[in-house]
Formats: C-alpha cells, sequence, structure tokens
C-alpha cells in the first residue's frame, strides 16, 4: 500500500512540473483567465452525453450541416477587416449599447484554404505543448490565425475533439460540445457530434468549443446552456462563463458557405462582450448563420500574415505594464488554398502546382523541356536539354557554328585556310585545294579538289588547277598565289625527278656495263683454262677421267709388259678393258686419240667362246659370243694410228684383212 501511495505522488508531482512548465512557456502571466467549467475538474469530463440533453423539441438532431463555398478564385485566400460596432446590452434594450472592438476574417474557400493546426508543430497535443498562435502558424505559412479550442492551463493539454488535415487527433467521445468542422467532400458541419459521427463523416477539419453561438441564423447561447450544463452545483461556472465581459473569439459560417473567424478584444470583467452580446454582433453585423464559441479572455490572440495584430490582454511576464500574447494549444488558420493533388515535382502556391524548371502537368509529373523538348537533338533530363553533338541551346535547336564543334559546340575548330570542321566530330572538309588533317597543305602537283581527293589528267601536271583540276598553258596560267608557289614548287620538283632519273639511268648502265665486262672476263678465263686442262690431257700430264665410282684411275701400263700369252679370260673380264693410259713403246698419242679410240666389238667365229682377258684392272668391254682380238692385233691397232694423221674412228688391222669376222662399236675409254 505505501508503494501505491508513493506511485501516486509521483504522478501527481510530474503533473504538476509538467502544467508548470506549460505555464511557464507562456510569455505572458496567464492571468485572464475565463474558463467554462471548474478547472480542478474539467467541465467536459462532467457534461452529458449529446443526445441525452437535448430539450428542444423544434430540433431532430444534435448538428447542422451546410454546403461550404467552391470557387475559382482561389486568391485571396482570406479577406480580414478590423471592426468597431455598437452591440445592443441585451434584446430588450436595444438602445442600450456595448462598444465592440476586433476583426472579422472570411475564407472564401474554405476546403483548401482552412486548417485547424495543433500547437507548434504535428504531435503537439499528444506532447501537451502550448506555444503562441505566432510561431504554430508557421506550420502552414498561415495569412490569418487565430487561436482554438479550450486547453488545461495546469498541464497543457488539448481538450475536445481535434480533426487536423484529415488527421485524428483527439476524440473525446460522446461528451457533448459545441463542434466545427469540415468534410472532405466538403461540407460544413456544426453542433453536437458523437464518435460515431467523426467516423462516418470523414472529417478533414474538426475543432471542439463550448457554447453553439448561433444556430440557423438565431441565436443559440441559451439553449446551449441548457444542453451543454452539468449538474447543478455546477452550472454557475458555466453561467458566470456565458454573462461575464471578456475579450471573445468564434469560428462560423455564412450563408455562402464561407468559413468566418470573428476575434473581439477586451479584458475579463473589464470590457468586453458576453456570449449573448456576442452572438447578436455575429447575426446582425456579420450575418453568421452557425457559429460556436471557442477559447477566450486572455488567450484572445488574432495573426496577420505571422504578426500580432490584436491586443492582448495578458500581462507580459517580464514587465507587467504591458500585454503580451498567451502560449496557447490549437489556432484556425487561413492559408493559401491546398492543391488538388500533390505536387511531385514542385510546390503549392495559391491552389496551384508551380512546377520546377522543366516539368509540366497538374501535379509536375511530366517531364519537358520546351515547345520543342530538345526537338530530336537531345534529350530532356530534369536540369534540362541535354543536348547531342553538334546542337546547342535551351531547346537544342540551334547547330554549331563553324568554328565550334562537339558537345554544346564547346570545342573550338582547328581548320585552316577557311577549312569547315564537322559540327560533331571536329573533322575538317578543305575547301578546294587544300588537304591535311587541318587543311594546311595545299595540293601536291597532280591533285586537286576539296582534300585533294581527285587526280589531275593534264599533260603537265604542274599546270593542273588544284581547285578545280583544269589544265592550264603555262603563259596563261594566273592563279591564287597558293597555286602558283605550287606551280613552283612543282616545275622544281619535276627538275628534280628528271635529274633523279638520268642519274638512276647513268647508275643503271654503269652497273650493267661492269656485269658484262666482269662476265666476259670470267668467261675468257674459263675458256682459257679450259684449254690448258685440254692441252694438258694431250701431254699427258693428267690421267683419265674417272667416269665410274667403282673404277680406280687408269695407269700408264707399256704395251711391252702386258702379257700376251693368256688365251683365254673370263667373260666378266671381256666386259670392260680400260685402255686409257696405255702407253705403245714410247710413243704418245694424240689429244683425239685419247678421248675417242673406236673399238667395235670384235666378233670372233660363233664356234669358239672367248673370255674377256684381263689387264690388272683395266677391262675391254666386248660382246659377249664375240671373239676376243689378240693383244697383238691391238698393239698392231695402236701403232697404225699414230702413223696415220686422220681424226676420227680408225679401224682395227685384221691380220686376214677379214671385216666379216669382226664388229666395231663406238666406245668410250674407262
Amino acid at each position: 500500500m505505501l508503494r501505491k501511495w508513493c506511485f501516486i505522488v509521483q504522478i501527481i508531482s510530474f503533473l504538476e512540473i509538467t502544467g508548470m512548465n506549460a505555464r511557464d512557456k507562456s510569455p505572458s502571466l496567464v492571468d485572464d483567465v475565463i474558463f467554462p467549467y471548474a478547472q480542478p475538474r474539467h467541465g467536459s469530463l462532467h457534461r452529458r452525453h449529446a443526445r441525452s440533453t437535448m430539450k428542444n423539441p423544434g430540433y431532430n438532431q444534435t448538428y447542422e450541416t451546410f454546403t461550404a463555398n467552391v470557387t475559382d478564385q482561389l486568391v485571396p485566400a482570406a479577406n480580414t477587416r478590423y471592426f468597431v460596432s455598437d452591440v445592443p446590452s441585451n434584446e430588450y434594450y436595444s438602445y442600450i449599447t456595448v462598444k465592440a472592438y476586433g476583426h472579422i476574417t472570411t475564407v472564401t474557400n474554405p476546403l483548401r484554404s482552412f486548417s485547424v493546426l495543433e500547437p507548434h508543430s504535428q504531435g503537439g497535443c499528444s506532447n501537451n505543448i502550448t506555444d503562441t498562435v505566432e510561431n504554430t502558424s508557421k506550420q502552414r505559412k498561415c495569412r490569418v490565425a487565430q487561436n482554438g479550442g479550450f486547453f488545461s492551463i495546469k498541464y497543457g493539454s488539448c481538450l475536445g475533439n481535434l480533426v487536423s488535415d484529415g488527421r485524428l487527433v483527439i476524440d473525446h467521445g460522446n461528451i457533448q460540445n459545441a463542434n466545427f468542422g469540415i468534410t472532405k467532400n466538403g461540407t460544413i458541419v456544426v453542433g453536437y457530434i458523437t464518435s460515431e459521427d467523426i467516423e462516418k463523416m470523414d472529417f478533414k477539419q474538426l475543432i471542439g468549443g463550448a457554447v453553439w453561438l448561433v444556430r440557423n441564423g438565431s441565436p443559440y447561447v441559451e439553449e446551449s446552456f441548457k444542453c451543454e450544463s452539468a449538474d447543478v452545483q455546477e452550472t454557475g461556472t458555466l453561467r458566470t462563463f456565458i454573462d461575464v465581459q471578456s475579450a471573445r473569439t468564434a469560428i462560423g459560417h455564412d450563408a455562402l458557405g464561407r468559413v468566418v473567424f470573428v476575434n473581439t478584444e477586451g479584458q475579463t470583467k473589464v470590457r468586453g462582450l458576453n456570449l449573448n452580446q456576442f452572438a447578436r454582433l455575429l447575426i446582425k453585423e456579420f450575418h453568421l448563420v452557425n457559429a460556436i464559441n471557442l477559447d477566450g479572455g486572455g488567450s484572445a490572440t488574432l495573426v496577420l500574415n505571422g504578426s500580432l495584430a490584436s491586443y492582448p490582454s495578458d500581462h507580459c511576464k517580464s514587465d507587467p505594464e504591458w500585454r503580451c500574447a498567451r502560449a496557447v494549444t490549437t489556432i484556425v488558420c487561413a492559408h493559401d488554398p491546398d492543391c488538388e493533388t500533390e505536387c511531385v515535382h514542385g510546390e503549392c502556391i495559391h491552389g496551384k502546382c508551380s512546377c520546377s524548371v522543366n516539368y509540366r502537368g497538374e501535379s509536375c509529373e511530366k517531364l519537358y523541356c520546351g515547345h520543342h523538348n530538345c526537338s530530336s537533338h537531345g534529350s530532356c533530363q530534369p536540369e534540362g536539354c541535354d543536348c547531342s553533338p553538334g546542337w546547342h541551346g535551351t531547346d537544342c535547336t540551334i547547330p554549331c557554328g563553324p568554328t565550334h564543334f562537339g558537345k554544346n559546340c564547346s570545342q573550338e575548330c582547328r581548320c585552316r585556310n577557311n577549312g569547315t570542321c564537322n559540327s560533331v566530330t571536329g573533322i575538317c572538309t578543305c575547301r578546294p585545294g587544300f588537304g591535311g588533317a587541318l587543311c594546311e597543305k595545299g595540293c601536291e602537283p597532280g591533285t586537286y579538289g576539296s582534300n585533294c581527293q581527285y587526280t589531275c589528267h593534264c599533260a603537265n601536271t604542274c599546270t593542273c588547277d588544284p581547285a578545280s583540276g583544269v589544265c592550264r598553258n603555262d603563259t596563261s596560267y594566273n592563279l591564287e598565289k597558293y597555286a602558283s608557289i605550287n606551280v613552283a614548287q612543282c616545275l622544281i620538283k619535276k627538275q628534280q625527278r628528271k635529274s633523279e632519273k638520268i642519274q638512276k639511268t647513268k647508275d643503271f648502265m654503269e652497273f650493267h656495263w661492269m656485269a658484262i665486262m666482269c662476265t666476259t672476263v670470267g668467261a675468257l678465263v674459263l675458256s682459257l683454262a679450259f684449254n690448258v686442262y685440254l692441252l694438258l690431257l694431250k701431254s699427258g700430264c693428267t690421267g683419265g677421267y674417272d667416269h665410274h665410282d667403282n673404277h680406280k684411275k687408269a695407269k700408264n701400263v707399256p704395251l711391252d709388259s702386258i702379257p700376251l700369252d693368256q688365251e683365254e679370260d673370263t667373260e666378266a673380264d671381256a666386259n670392260f678393258i680400260p685402255l686409257q693410259g696405255i702407253s705403245l713403246s714410247n710413243h704418245q698419242t694424240t689429244e683425239a686419240d685419247a678421248n675417242k679410240i673406236a673399238l667395235k666389238g670384235i666378233r670372233s667365229s660363233p664356234k669358239r667362246k672367248t673370255k674377256p682377258f684381263s689387264m690388272g684392272n683395266n677391262r675391254i668391254k666386248t660382246k659377249r659370243k664375240s671373239k676376243m682380238p689378240s693383244l697383238k692385233n691391238l698393239v698392231q691397232t695402236f701403232k697404225n694410228k699414230q702413223s696415220h694423221s686422220k681424226e676420227g674412228y680408225t679401224p682395227l688391222n685384221n691380220p686376214n684383212n677379214d671385216e666379216s669376222n669382226l664388229e666395231f662399236e663406238e666406245t668410250s675409254l674407262l
């Protein structure tokens, strides 16, 4: 039990501190307080439910509805006037009047220009924050702002039902308080409503007050007093609240469906209006149809365009001789019209989306880059047209000039001799007669045209016009300076080429002459060497030709050393009998005799088969089945050969002089 009491004490201390903090935040002393119910327990906690105390039989419902005004005239959002009026002090003696000073504000398009705001910022009520109307009005850049519903001076908590810009902030249930609101479909609702009504009607803005002042154009203060009165012992507080003179604020609507704010100046029990006088002012002077009373006394504040416009009744905390505005909770605000749709790429100004650069549409959702929309020479980007190379301008409709190229024409051409560059790549196009990457060169002789791409067909290419390719005579040549220079250069080069050609021909002839001489000398040397070789052969200084790898060179064998008593040789030996180099006694054979010796295959009688005879490694090739001549006959043949001077073939003498038994074949010495 002790712990419970300690916890309760802590809660009470926290609430007391919170209340003092809420009070301390106010720049005023909060000394002009007027409240409809006893402060320890707020009156709304004791009021009856809405439909349980309806005593007027003329009304079948607890609230009134009216269609809000809708107009295409969005500016100005609100119209505020200052007034000074004489108000009858009571309904019986109209000649007795009371002076009323204050402001009246008319909101022409309430569905889009009227809002109920929490203190300071969103979530201010849940955090028990209080702030001046001037500071709170900055949330929506209010053109006109006025204090709103009641709140706890001690705790800083918001009281009454509250819907702000379509967001439900407070629902006090079925407690009977006068309310003013507007639904999302543009219907104004004034009177006593329940939680079911709040949910069903889909409010965009809703604020709770105390005492229904005007209903359908008639005063409704006393009827409201009967509806909102609590138990008898507490009616004195509400009665005093109604009858006392003080500064008052109200919200209602006129016959056109325009929302109206009314603020009157005063000081509790000193000057100002009571609620009955206030209701008569609203009806006779301002012709309101329905209206409810909002917080008054020191809370009554009016701010125009962010500046305080009313005369507060609270004394300043810093200097009590002056008056300061009180920190309150909710406010009612007249601002520039809201846009019907969210501005995706822009901001809402006077009810219409003001799109950012390069966007358009009702919601600024469309990317747009001018009438030409970059004219197919670029792409539309949020920052503007992104032009393709070779184009520039806000809509990419201007091509690059002759001296620039590239992206946004930012690069400078370097073409010479009046050449033009491609606006995209910067490649130079030379005028006729010039070439090169930068048109820095005149056309070479024999070429002409732009970039020197054509070949001249003139007999004398030096007189070819480098611009047109026209062939001209040397005497009538009349070109520009660059052409004359080219002609001179051409002639010089032509002469140089001619000299080079002559020199090349001369060098060629000299080279070939030397080659011919060398060839001739070489041939002579070879011929001489060959003749010497032949002479050496004739003189017997050399051996015979080696015609076969398997045979060795023959040696000179004297015929006297050859044995003549061999009768037969083998057949293989008879096939080859080399006679080269055989010396006959001491006599030498001539060159012709050494090279060619005709030896017919000597055939003997077919009755006798002979074998080839051998002389060492030397063999005489004979036909098979032929008679082998005797060595004596061979020797005799060579001796006879030396005695003759004829060239050619010398038949071997047969001792029998029988040619029929001998056949000669041409053979060579092996």
